[in-house]
């Protein structure tokens, strides 16, 4: 979840879902923040280690028998931050390879990838989903304004 809206004052039983545990990382109630809900039953582990400092983000490894870890991250970017925010990205991306577990990392870039011309955030962002060679998976717009 991106933009949960979340902060000391919101404590988490208050958004609890029966059956699920969350985790998040708040950053203030002006639409800020992000979180993961997983599975009471699922063995995970928070990563935080494979955050870098001040990049909006969550990071868990889930444990599956039988198979490899996954490691699952949450990231924002906020809208109209400079394009150096891609360097941190880039940090959590380069994190998350040296795993050498399956990586899944979903969240919200603030980047219109389905545009005829890219801004300079766009073209950072896909260079760097090029070079860690992951697939965006997202073909249709998910907000229409």
């Amino acid at each position: 979840m991106n933009e949960t809206r979340l902060d000391e004052h919101i404590i988490d039983s208050i958004v609890n879902i029966n059956g699920y545990s969350f985790v998040r990382n708040d950053r203030n109630r002006d639409g800020l923040g992000v979180a993961i809900y997983y599975r009471n039953c699922t063995n995970t582990e928070l990563r935080y280690d494979l955050i870098p400092e001040d990049l909006e983000a969550i990071c868990i490894k889930v444990k599956q028998t039988k198979s490899k870890p996954i490691l699952i991250a949450s990231v924002y970017r906020p809208p109209n931050t400079s394009t150096e925010i891609f360097e941190k990205i880039e940090i959590l991306m380069q994190n998350l390879d040296q795993e050498n577990k399956e990586v899944i990392i979903l969240g919200d870039f603030n980047c219109d990838l389905l545009s005829s011309t890219t801004s300079n955030h766009t073209r950072k962002f896909l260079d760097l989903i090029e070079m860690f060679q992951f697939d965006q998976v997202i073909t249709q717009p998910t907000r229409i304004t």
